[in-house]
């Protein structure tokens, strides 16, 4: 019974645990996600503004791409490369096409959601407006390296607090079923012991639910009315054992006087 407890009560525990940490881990990607994008979108849109004004970016494309190692591409109106840093080029179809779709003024898809095991490097632009036509586009192709680490973090920590959690519920679970069963077992080694001739070990502790220690207490109550009977019966035996025994050896005391007595012809029945 202890051990079928512990059981479901662990599937219920590790269920809810998956339920709650699952959905948490899940949303740590996307914020994480959303924070790539975020940033990403708004240094996109500071090169291609720079760019749209002064023509010249290819200082601040060069000191981007130092400082986060990710291959950008800043073009004009037309396409025509002002700027670039890493191994974008035009020449490849999917920057060509990504610059196609950018200039036109397509929104730049969503990114997918980061997890620990993503590697992928997509393309992210982002175009500047001059009289309401676009004026320029910065490319860039994202590293999500970093993010997927810190996502991983993420997952750690929850993996690591839900662990611990799951650890002392199951250490409360494991108390908890130990209490709830210590009358049964106590209940048992009373009943073998009196079943063995025994005083049923005294009173059971009542304790555990309420509805186990009403059935102790039924239980002791049956052990004393028992045990009165068994008392009974003893004393009853004992009784009449001693009455038993104080005639006969009156009968044998006197039987044994009459030996000086008797006539040679009695003698074998009296031996006998």
């Amino acid at each position: 019974m202890e051990r079928r407890v512990r059981l479901v009560v662990g599937l219920l525990l590790v269920g809810a645990l998956l339920a709650l940490s699952v959905p948490l881990a899940l949303a740590l990607g996307d914020r994480r996600t959303a924070a790539l994008a975020v940033e990403r979108d708004r240094q996109l849109s500071v090169l291609a503004e720079l760019a749209a004004r002064e023509g010249d970016v290819a200082a601040a494309v060069a000191r981007y791409h130092e400082v986060y190692d990710e291959d950008v591409l800043v073009t004009d109106a037309t396409g025509r490369v002002l700027a670039g840093a890493g191994a974008l080029d035009t020449a490849e179809a999917e920057v060509a096409e990504a610059v196609r779709v950018g200039l036109v003024g397509q929104p730049t898809p969503a990114l997918e959601r980061v997890l620990p095991w993503t590697r992928d490097q997509p393309l992210r632009s982002a175009v500047a407006f001059e009289d309401g036509d676009v004026a320029a586009l910065a490319l860039l192709r994202v590293d999500t390296g970093a993010a997927a680490g810190d996502v991983a973090l993420g997952w750690g920590w929850v993996l690591l607090v839900g662990v611990a959690l799951l650890l002392a519920a199951l250490a409360l679970a494991r108390w908890l079923s130990r209490w709830a069963v210590r009358p049964v077992h106590s209940l048992e080694s009373a009943a073998h012991d009196l079943a063995q001739g025994g005083r049923g070990g005294g009173a059971v502790l009542a304790s555990g639910p309420p509805e186990l220690r009403g059935l102790v207490d039924e239980f002791n109550r049956m052990v004393e009315v028992v045990q009165r009977s068994l008392d009974d019966q003893r004393r009853l035996v004992a009784d009449a054992s001693h009455q038993l025994r104080n005639p006969l050896a009156a009968v044998r005391l006197r039987a044994d006087s009459l030996g000086a007595h008797l006539h040679d012809s009695g003698a074998r029945t009296h031996a006998g």
